[in-house]
């Protein structure tokens, strides 16, 4: 590397904090920066004030006292998302800001300025960017030329499409947009190169808002086997069961709902709940979440390490199963797995690094940077010297945006040559006003029926819960693959979701007689 001085940057732009990273010219040492808090990772979060021209990002927004329907956060589980997806619809049920339809695509309505606005996650987005870019240039005093920006491995073209328009927004200049678990080897590719080279590497990266896996082979560059994830495995949902066990422990000791019409209320909760979690991932006693219900009325709910690892250990070991999906994809088993790269603050959580070490054994694992800021700083290392670092994809993306601010994707398959234009839009319809409230009505209309599909839901939970205990049972034992094998068959029939609830306690009586001879 040169020794010159750097004016390009890494940027981790994540679902609850983001992180900038620069290469210091000096001695071409990766360091993440440092923002006016003294803080290397920033809140993805952005308040608008209502009365005034002025947005808050990060901390401030976080502080900023206003009204949590301005103070906006999530961007990265709507950018690139329709409206009318499965996960927004969920998410804007717990969400205190209000999100809205326009042509397809969630904006978030507000107040700003004295003026109603309509905000889509791209513009969101840009302001934590902007903030990023601000922070590096600050601490390089020199503007900055360009920046490698991450995202999931699993994100779609859409999806990449908007952080791209984030991006032009806040006025950078993007050299690259690189897989998250891509930056994560990269930034240890270059703490010890003579340990990955030559080894399949397994970056497992469990963030605040989503899940990354990806499976990449290390030989002088890069090669990506594998990639899978999740959307709605994180921090935040971690949080929101313990949101959950808080308004439960407050109902039973007082005999009454917890109050969840007060959005303030609710975002202190959110908070003292988070920062519950974080204590028991350092500590084995017993974390008091306490809240000021009223002004008369504090409350205070305990949270031992056994009742939160009961209540995320669902969604850890879901982890293991998308992983697991990653394996089969690259034709692999986990012995052949060399090092596993632990990312991501949610790796942190001991029941997440107990269920690895039973999996591949606590030698392989690997958490030697800060899990926090590994992606930034693989991020910076490719935009200070991309000529370093090769990277197989299988494939080659450019991204460009056109004269109309439509974004094309230049898709090169490398073996053939070929090119293909694609552009980008939303695909679903845009539902004016009468069709939203034309499905407002039918819903109504069709009530009895959403609650014979809850019924057959929660069947289907619970039908899956004795299946998955018998399969973690035997991953822990006997690892019997046969016994794995018929598991995999209830499991399939099951997400095939029968019409008649009733098949599922004729499945579960075959499923307990097939099962019954691998102990």
């Amino acid at each position: 590397m040169s020794g010159k001085a750097t004016t390009t940057i890494g940027i981790d732009l994540g679902t609850t904090f983001s992180c900038v990273a620069i290469v210091n010219g000096v001695n071409n040492d990766p360091e993440p920066v440092a923002n006016n808090f003294g803080n290397r990772i920033t809140p993805s979060v952005i308040a608008y004030d209502p009365k005034n021209p002025s947005t808050l990002i990060g901390e401030a927004a976080v502080n900023s006292g206003l009204d949590p329907t301005n103070i906006l956060y999530d961007a990265k589980r709507m950018i690139g998302r329709q409206a009318n997806d499965t996960s927004v619809e969920k998410d804007k049920k717990l969400w205190p800001f209000r999100v809205e339809s326009k042509q397809g695509k969630p904006h978030v309505k507000l107040m700003h300025n004295g003026n109603e606005r309509l905000i889509p996650p791209e513009e969101i987005s840009s302001e934590v960017l902007k903030e990023m870019k601000a922070i590096a240039e600050r601490f390089l005093n020199t503007n900055v030329t360009g920046a490698v920006i991450t995202v999931p491995a699993y994100f779609d073209h859409r999806q990449r499409a908007e952080t791209m328009r984030a991006a032009e927004i806040a006025g950078l200049r993007v050299l690259k947009l690189i897989s998250e678990p891509t930056a994560a080897a990269i930034a240890y590719m270059n703490k010890d190169k003579n340990e990955l080279n030559g080894k399949t590497v397994m970056v497992f990266d469990l963030g605040g808002g989503t899940f990354d896996v990806s499976i990449v082979k290390i030989d002088k560059g890069i090669k990506v086997i594998a990639i899978d994830g999740h959307n709605h495995i994180g921090g935040q949902d971690f949080d929101e069961s313990i949101m959950e066990y808080f308004k439960e422990c407050y109902k039973k000791k007082k005999n009454r709902d917890f109050p969840t019409n007060r959005p303030k209320l609710l975002s202190r909760l959110r908070l003292n709940c988070r920062e519950a979690k974080h204590i028991l991932s350092n500590r084995e006693q017993p974390a008091p979440i306490t809240i000021e219900v009223n002004e008369d009325e504090d409350f205070t709910c305990e949270l031992t390490r056994e009742k939160l690892n009961e209540m995320i250990e669902p969604m850890l070991r879901g982890t293991l199963d998308i992983m697991d999906r990653a394996i089969q994809q690259a034709g692999m088993t986990i012995s052949k797995i060399d090092l596993v790269l632990l990312i991501g603050g949610s790796t942190r959580i001991p029941k997440m690094q107990e269920l690895l070490t039973k999996k591949f054994g606590e030698d392989k694992l690997r958490h030697r940077i800060n899990p926090d800021e590994a992606v930034a700083i693989g991020a910076a290392l490719l935009a200070h010297n991309p000529d370093e670092y090769s990277i197989d994809t299988g494939d080659n993306a450019v991204f460009k945006i056109d004269s109309n601010g439509i974004l094309h994707v230049t898709k090169e398959e490398v073996e053939t040559g070929n090119i293909a234009n694609i552009e980008i839009k939303y695909d679903g319809k845009p539902q004016d006003d009468p069709d939203i409230r034309r499905i407002v009505e039918e819903a109504r209309e069709h009530e009895q029926e959403d609650a014979k599909f809850i019924e057959l839901i929660n069947k289907r939970k619970a039908f899956e819960k004795v299946v998955y205990e018998k399969k973690w049972h035997i991953e822990d034992k006997s690892k019997n693959e046969t016994a794995l094998g018929i598991v995999k068959k209830y499991l399939d029939w099951s997400d095939k979701l029968p019409n008649d609830i009733k098949e599922y306690d004729k499945e579960l009586a075959k499923f307990n007689k097939d099962i019954a001879e691998y102990p």
